[in-house]
């Protein structure tokens, strides 16, 4: 299927999410496997009871098999129709297990004007199990867009009068993290309490080694339970921005109000350039 195809643009328009089929090779995969694995020989993570590691963080800064597969010629054409605009790689992502993590947006985490110049891209490092914890969505709750602060703050008004009295100097910063976390567990709380109200069921990706299921930044989604825990499902995540699109952490997201969002405040890119594409700096892997 051609990645600018009428049917995947229906889809990403209706359902908020494409699956590329195949766009990454096979044999780049079994390349990116082996410096994965050799990388976890000697990164000192902890291991689960089933020997699986801990998801690595920015494996692309030192990692060349890992920047290729984030910087998929196909998913990058992809994007630069769903943005408008020429893709910019944020941050990766790579995993052993499923996560199991709640449902989410990822607005919340990687916030950006246009809000919707963002987009996560998962890439089967394997085939999915059913068993093993796939990544779940709820197709069409992109159209929702996002909660923003204010309709958090409305709701618990002890927080709100915590963010009027938050300081942005110095020696505030832990202070800060505290608030945020606080109201993003209580916008999430908001938004379970939607998909419960629906009586919406997710859906599992079970995709195939190779494939690459590109997501609308407000598509709600999320990890379902890994039912037997001795299977692996690796997995590579890239999160990308729209190359001219400002961003702004969780911070800002919930403790700002809307007429403060600007320029001023964006997080800085730190922009290098790779042969396949633009990409932001970091300084190393991190196990986590």
């Amino acid at each position: 299927m051609a990645i600018r195809d009428p049917e995947l643009i229906r889809h990403w328009q209706d359902d908020g999410y494409v699956v590329l089929k195949q766009v990454v090779p096979h044999d780049l995969i079994d390349r990116l496997d082996a410096d994965v694995a050799s990388f976890r020989r000697s990164c000192g993570e902890a291991k689960d009871d089933h020997g699986f590691g801990q998801r690595i963080g920015l494996f692309h800064v030192q990692n060349e098999h890992s920047m290729q597969v984030a910087l998929n010629a196909g998913v990058r054409e992809f994007l630069r129709f769903a943005f408008a605009d020429e893709s910019l790689l944020f941050g990766t992502l790579t995993f052993e297990t499923g996560t199991e993590q709640a449902a989410h947006q990822d607005s919340v985490f990687f916030f950006t004007d246009p809000d919707t110049a963002m987009a996560g891209v998962w890439v089967a490092l394997e085939d999915v199990q059913p068993d093993a914890g796939p990544l779940f969505y709820y197709p069409g709750t992109h159209k929702w867009g996002v909660a923003r602060a204010e309709q958090v703050w409305a709701a618990h008004p002890e927080l709100q009068a915590r963010v009027a009295a938050i300081s942005w100097g110095r020696g505030q910063a832990d202070a800060r993290t505290q608030l945020a976390n606080e109201l993003g567990n209580a916008w999430s709380n908001m938004l379970h309490a939607r998909i419960q109200q629906l009586g919406l069921q997710p859906v599992p990706a079970l995709i195939k080694k190779g494939d690459a299921l590109v997501w609308h930044a407000h598509l709600v989604h999320g990890g379902l339970p890994r039912k037997n825990r001795a299977l692996s499902r690796r997995s590579m995540v890239s999160h990308h921005i729209g190359r001219h699109a400002a961003m702004f952490d969780m911070q800002s997201f919930f403790l700002r109000r809307r007429e403060e969002f600007g320029r001023g405040i964006a997080i800085p890119h730190g922009l290098r350039r790779h042969a396949l594409g633009p990409y932001v700096q970091h300084d190393k892997p991190v196990t986590y």
